[in-house]
């Protein structure tokens, strides 16, 4: 069990829901949404914190490099000629970074965002299918490592 169960602070994660809940009438396959439609709000609030930790982790790990094309991008933008013409022309700090700024430095964020995306949505994928239980988890990643290590010996 992790420390972060032992703590109180999330429940084990053994599956989608918690030992003591039953999965809800299948209507949609999301067990927050049929959880929801069945109006069973125990179960919701099981499911819910079956996927915070999950969540919360991958969200930590694609907060960097968006914050950093965020900062980088805003820094460019208002170093251009446009805002510091709007600057000149007398419009507030906040019309000036809201209208002019943010809009025009979210267009490489968005496209770091979705690259990020599709390596997490890749990354769970590929976690799911080697690692499906935790019981499982160790002796299959011993398994990958072993092929994983042939591999790179055999193109050596």
């Amino acid at each position: 069990m992790s420390s972060i169960s032992r703590l109180g602070w999330s429940p084990a994660p053994l599956g989608r829901l918690d030992v003591f809940y039953s999965a809800p009438p299948s209507v949609t396959g999301f067990y927050l949404i049929d959880a929801l439609i069945a109006r069973d709000f125990e179960t919701f609030r099981s499911a819910l914190s079956q996927l915070i930790l999950p969540a919360l982790t991958l969200a930590i790990f694609s907060l960097a490099p968006i914050a950093r094309m965020t900062r980088a991008s805003m820094l460019a933008v208002l170093a251009s000629d446009f805002v510091r013409t709007a600057r000149a022309s007398g419009l507030s700090s906040g019309t000036v970074i809201v209208t002019y700024a943010f809009r025009n430095a979210m267009l490489p964020v968005v496209t770091t965002l979705s690259m990020v995306f599709s390596f997490l949505l890749g990354a769970t994928c590929w976690w799911k299918k080697y690692s499906p239980g935790p019981a499982s988890a160790p002796t299959r990643w011993k398994r990958l490592s072993r092929r994983t290590s042939r591999r790179c010996r055999a193109s050596c």
